[in-house]
């Protein structure tokens, strides 16, 4: 950190705890599914690099039957073009939105 700004080193360092984290939910056979700026826990932003995945296990199984298709939630900008057409919350559509 330099006065309160993250450098290149320190927000890589954060993307890679982030990815680990969804990394450890698809893991487990789960998806996301809402995955955003909001859902993000840092430690001490002045600080800290380490950020956490929140809201974890409101969604469910990474399959295909874990949501309809008339149901769409989330931040629109994070959401998945994929899921906006009507397909289901996927792995593929949690990294689209990590990547957001």
């Amino acid at each position: 950190y330099y006065n309160g700004i993250l450098s290149w080193r320190d927000m890589i360092d954060m993307l890679w705890g982030i990815a680990g984290g969804l990394e450890r939910i698809h893991g487990e056979g789960k998806i996301h599914g809402n995955l955003h700026g909001g859902n993000l826990l840092i430690e001490d932003e002045d600080t800290s690099t380490d950020a956490r995945i929140g809201d974890i296990g409101l969604h469910g199984p990474c399959n295909n039957e874990n949501k309809s298709s008339d149901q769409i939630y989330g931040v629109l900008p994070y959401v998945a073009p994929e899921v906006l057409r009507g397909e289901n919350y996927s792995t593929a559509s949690d990294m689209y939105s990590i990547g957001i």
